[in-house]
């Protein structure tokens, strides 16, 4: 089954950008927010509405994004996590590289 959701880092990895800056477009609306939920611990999950990232991601690479994007909806690539919420996005080029090296 295929996911109609992605998560902030997996939103921040094809935008490449830092996940803080993915939350502060979610807050300002120039992407979608599909649902959230908070831990226990008061950490916050939000769902990025696919849709509206594909019509966000940047001309530049966008057929390349757009198959990654297609891969992790469907869970055939998981996007490791940065150093933190302000730690530049696992890049692109690296993801490629793994995905034609399989």
């Amino acid at each position: 089954m295929v996911r109609q959701f992605l998560t902030v880092r997996e939103a921040s990895f094809l935008l490449q950008e830092p996940e803080m800056v993915v939350r502060r477009r979610l807050e300002r609306g120039t992407l979608s927010l599909l649902g959230e939920r908070r831990t226990a611990d008061g950490r916050r999950h939000c769902r990025v509405c696919a849709a509206s990232l594909r019509e966000a991601l940047p001309t530049q690479l966008r057929g390349q994004r757009l198959l990654l994007l297609s891969l992790i909806l469907a869970g055939r690539f998981v996007v490791p996590a940065p150093a933190g919420r302000w730690g530049a996005p696992y890049p692109l080029e690296r993801a490629l590289e793994a995905i034609r090296a399989a």
